[in-house]
Formats: C-alpha cells, structure tokens, sequence
C-alpha cells in the first residue's frame, strides 16, 4: 500500500505559467505522486485548469484563495525604524496571512485523511506547523534560507539609516528562523552555504543539500539562430534581488555594452515589474512583463546574463539558460550555489566594467557563445537534470520511510 503524503505550498506548480519556485515543486510533485498517494495544498490559479493537471498526475489537489498581499506605502524614517526595532515586519505579516488562509483548509483535510509525512515547501508558510498533530512526521524544504537573504540585503544597503533598517531586520528574522529550524527533524535546503548556516543555526535539525532541476527535455536548445544584439535578464521582477539587477544592468551596464554595440538591446523578462523599471522600456530596453512561454525569450537571446546584487539560494534563471546552451554572465553571487567554472561554462563578473567586458566578448564572438552554452548544457546533464536531482530526494523519503 503506498504512503501517504501531504505537500502544502504557496507555489501553485499546475497553472499555466510557472514561477521558479513552482516548476521545481512541479518536477518533484510528479515523481513523487509516481511512488505515494499525495494531496497538495495550494493557492488556487485558474480553477479547472489546475484540478485536471492534478487529476492527471494522480494528485489531490486541494486550492484555496490566496490572501491580498500587503503592500505598505513608504514609511517616515523614524516610523520606520519603530517598526523593524519592535519586529513589526511587512514581511512577517504576509506569512501569517498565508498560513493563516491554509490553516482553514489544513484542519479539514487532516480530519479526512492521517497522512505518513508532512511536506511543508518553503519556509514563508514553516509556521503552519504549529497547526498540525504531535507527533506527525514532517519534513520542510527551503527556496531561500531568510538569514542568509536578508544579510545579503543588508550588506548591499547605502546610508546609514538604511543599513540600520536591514541589520534590524536581518535580526528579526534570524530569530524568526532559528526558532522555526528547531521544529523540524529534516529539512532540505538548496546551497552549500545555506546547509552550513541551517546546521549551526539548529544542530538537532539534520540538514540535507539538494539543488534545482531542469527537465532537460522540455528546455531543448533550439536549431534555430539567436538573435546576437539580445540580451536578456528574466525572473519575477517584483522580487527586489531581481528589480535590482535589472536596474544596475540598465543604468551601469547597458550604457558600456552599447559604447562598442549600439545595436544591443536588453530584454527584461519576468511578471510583475514596478513602475520604476517600466519607465526604463524604450529602444533599447524592453520591459515585458509576464509572458507565456520564457523558453521562447531565452531562446532567441544571444546573452543571458544575472547581475544579482542581494538575495540568496540558486537561480533557476541561470539554470534555464544552461539548459538551452545559452552563454551566461553573472556576478559570484549570482552563480552562488550552482557548481560552475569561470569561463569554461559561465563568465563571471563583479564591477559594472567588468561586466560590460564579459558581455561585449560575447557579442564579438559568436562561436565563444556556442561553446560556453554547450559545456552549460553539459553541465546540466551531468549535475542538474531531473533525474539526478531526483535521486537524492529518494533518498530524503526513503530514510522517512516513504519508499
């Protein structure tokens, strides 16, 4: 008889167009339902859509509403200094709406159905635990260990006043975190660097890496000939690491790269962009917005590049474009996490100089550009395809005595 499995997740991985967050839970969801009975616990997207992609892979889906976020308007400077000394968080009230809004749903099912493991997937909806019974078996996966975030964060602040600010909030949540990690038997991060924090942050908790996936065969190079003068950033562009990048690309960058190639054009790809990066669209920049397929983008571009200044965990944005042979240029922060070798498989570089060097290289040189996207794509298949990737959550659910 199969085991039983819940997987409750902000990220809904059966609607049409996926978050990064979303593809990777779609990925493990499907191996998954293939060796236990899984119900899912979401936010719903778009209704009869998403319940026949469940029904079809055998899951249960339960959907719920998801909460209004809460966006705060800029505050005076002392109130905001107030806020973040009492740990009034903007941050921390999105979480608990969160759960609060899957708690409902939560109580229901768990009155249905007594499930052999607990999946929790990520650590903005972890409080969620305390909603459930003594003694269940639980395990909680990490898109982002928070502590490591918002000290990325903090360091990348200017002023006084604003460095003051993110050291608060970085305390805030180191707390929020540590007391969460103390909870968990097993947790699942996705760096190196995060499991090294985690373990010291709760040396009772057993830590485990496992990176992103990419389903190598639904992100296949293309036969067709990529448009050189492009260059492309993608990502969900409310998400202030990426809202950064793709400002620092424009205003310290793209002014260099166009010094040599007055041709080049800077595509931003990704939902949800701020008025401040839309004001930027006019020739040479091109602000999307959501679109449908970010396969078709990557594709076309000559370069793909991440100027990542702040945040932490993988980018499955550089892991896309490995997967389709695209030649890449990042910060090392960027690249955190992903197992690269400058200049045999990605360009990496950390002053707006050098940058606009590594990119122009590129535009110069078609075939550096062929040969860096093949050794990526090597590199996926040997490290970051599903299968591999896959294999070491096997592992996790075996020793849980899942399979």
């Amino acid at each position: 008889m199969k085991k039983r499995i819940l997987v409750i997740s902000p990220y809904n991985p059966f609607t049409p167009i996926l978050s990064a967050a979303a593809r990777t839970l779609h990925y493990r969801i499907r191996n998954l339902a293939a060796m236990a009975d899984v119900t899912l616990l979401t936010f719903t997207g778009s209704g009869d859509h998403e319940r026949g992609c469940a029904a079809e892979f055998g899951v249960t889906g339960r959907f719920v509403p998801s909460p209004k976020r809460r966006v705060e308007g800029r505050p005076a400077r002392m109130g905001n200094l107030l806020r973040v000394l009492t740990g009034r968080l903007q941050a921390f009230d999105n979480i608990d709406a969160l759960v609060s809004r899957l708690a409902q749903a939560l109580a229901g099912i768990l009155r249905e159905t007594r499930f052999d493991l607990i999946h929790i997937d990520d650590v903005i909806i972890a409080p969620i635990i305390r909603h459930l019974p003594e003694g269940t078996n639980k395990l909680l996966f990490f898109h982002n260990l928070l502590t490591l975030q918002y000290r990325s964060y903090a360091r990348a602040k200017r002023g006084v006043h604003r460095k003051i600010v993110a050291s608060l909030e970085r305390l805030w949540v180191h707390r929020f975190e540590a007391n969460l990690l103390k909870e968990f038997p097993t947790i699942v991060v996705l760096t190196e660097i995060e499991r090294r924090k985690a373990a010291a942050m709760s040396p009772s908790t057993k830590v485990v890496q496992i990176p992103l996936e990419v389903d190598l065969e639904e992100y296949r190079p293309s036969s067709e000939p990529a448009d050189f003068r492009r260059i492309t950033l993608s990502g969900t562009m409310s998400y202030e690491p990426n809202h950064e990048a793709a400002l620092y690309f424009i205003r310290e960058i793209l002014p260099r790269v166009r010094s040599r190639h007055g041709d080049a054009q800077f595509f931003v790809v990704g939902k949800s962009p701020r008025k401040e990066l839309l004001r930027q669209s006019n020739g040479q920049v091109v602000v999307t917005g959501e679109v449908e397929d970010i396969r078709d983008y990557l594709r076309r571009s000559g370069v793909v590049v991440a100027p990542i200044l702040s945040g932490g965990g993988m980018r499955m944005k550089i892991l896309e474009a490995f997967a389709l042979s695209k030649a890449v240029v990042s910060t090392s922060l960027g690249a955190e996490g992903i197992e690269y070798t400058d200049g045999e498989n990605i360009l990496i570089a950390d002053t707006p100089e050098a940058f606009a060097g590594r990119v122009c290289t590129l535009l110069d040189d078609v075939e550096e550009c062929a040969r860096l996207g093949k050794s990526a794509r090597r590199l996926m298949e040997g490290r970051y395809a599903v299968p591999q990737v896959w294999s070491k959550w096997r592992q996790v659910y075996r020793e849980l005595g899942i399979c």
